[in-house]
């Protein structure tokens, strides 16, 4: 049994490589993200075991994310994947619609 266990949901994030709005960007960064996921590759970085309780969409996301928790070497037996819900996702824009600071669009409802 892991010494943490988190609960939460990771998502993938796409960050936009230039400034302004989505409708302008051509090229994103892709990440897995989420509060929890974080703490747990933090805690197994500085030797602590550490495992995730979440559930993920049985898609290309849901396995990026999995393969990153697990390769950090967070306990994963826990993670479920589900094949009715997607993966959650979320796109960072620069500099729009205020100049100096990142707005967030979120597509994670009905996600798993």
């Amino acid at each position: 049994m892991p010494e943490i266990v988190a609960v939460g949901e990771p998502l993938v994030q796409f960050n936009a490589v230039s400034d302004g709005p989505l409708r302008h960007v051509s090229y994103f960064e892709k990440h897995a993200a989420g509060s929890e996921a974080n703490v747990c590759v933090a805690a197994v970085r500085l030797g602590v075991d550490c495992g995730l309780i979440t559930r993920l969409g049985l898609d290309e996301f849901g396995l990026f994310i999995y393969n990153w928790l697990r390769g950090e070497g967070v306990d994963v037996s826990h993670i479920k994947f589900d094949s009715e819900r997607p993966t959650g996702i979320y796109f960072v824009q620069r500099n729009y619609p205020i100049p100096g600071v990142s707005d967030v669009l979120y597509y994670r409802r009905y996600s798993a």
